[in-house]
């Protein structure tokens, strides 16, 4: 579990019609210790076997009091009211322990926390011939969303690295040119040639250790941009000559 960004998986063994009809008091409060005891991930992943085979799993976002039923079985009738009430009674319990300020979203039904639960949300839904593999499609979305989350994680833990290796590269240099960022220019202060880039990459800066050369770098840098801006008029113009120069002969 330590290895699922900001995702715990939750042992599903009490997660039955059975338990959840019988012993609603006792499963909210093992989902309520199982929340709190891992209070720094933001999203658990909670499979629900209604039957042997049937499972739907839920998302329980606690700290928005959101939890998302993704339910790949072709029946269309569920009650999840049994089970609706369990989690938010461990929300009630989650929020006791960890204090209210901590809850970006709160909702309340007669004076009791509750969840805003989304029990028609879209998933992948199994074909007549998958019929009786809600299991095995249970896990399937779990390792599609634990997959997503560490990669909307990765450009954030990208630019940190980034940001390490310029530090231990580029600090002992004199002089910097930004080539690409708010302003462009050479600066000989590292912080100050930090705050102008947008993004840590090889062609966005590079430091140098003599003001003569950040400058010349700079200049020829400067002198191929405008021979760009004046190369796409004049080949605009020759293009539109030479369409003109075809008309002319064929119309002729």
């Amino acid at each position: 579990m330590e290895n699922t960004a900001d995702i715990a998986i939750m042992d599903p063994f009490y997660m039955t019609p059975t338990v959840v009809q019988n012993e609603q008091a006792f499963l909210a409060k093992y989902i309520k210790d199982f929340l709190v005891l891992n209070k720094d991930k933001k999203c658990f992943a909670i499979p629900y076997f209604r039957e042997f085979k049937y499972c739907t799993l839920l998302l329980f976002h606690p700290y928005h009091s959101h939890v998302s039923y993704l339910d790949s079985g072709l029946d269309p009738d569920k009650d999840f009211t049994d089970l609706k009430s369990t989690l938010d009674k461990a929300l009630s319990g989650f929020i006791a322990e960890v204090g209210i300020d901590k809850i970006r979203h709160e909702k309340k039904v007669k004076g009791c926390y509750v969840c805003n639960h989304i029990t028609k949300f879209p998933c992948l839904k199994q074909s007549a011939h998958d019929n009786g593999m809600e299991a095995w499609f249970a896990i399937l979305q779990m390792r599609s969303i634990v997959r997503s989350q560490n990669d909307l994680l990765l450009p954030s833990s990208l630019q940190r690295m980034f940001v390490n290796m310029a530090d231990t590269t580029d600090e002992n240099m004199t002089y910097y040119v930004v080539y690409h960022g708010r302003v462009p220019g050479v600066y000989e202060d590292w912080e100050d040639c930090r705050r102008q880039v947008h993004r840590f990459s090889g062609n966005s800066y590079k430091g140098y250790t003599t003001l003569e050369e950040a400058e010349t770098r700079y200049a020829n840098f400067r002198a191929g941009q405008r021979r760009e801006m004046w190369r796409t008029p004049f080949i605009v113009m020759m293009l539109a000559a030479t369409v003109s120069l075809v008309y002319y002969v064929i119309v002729v």
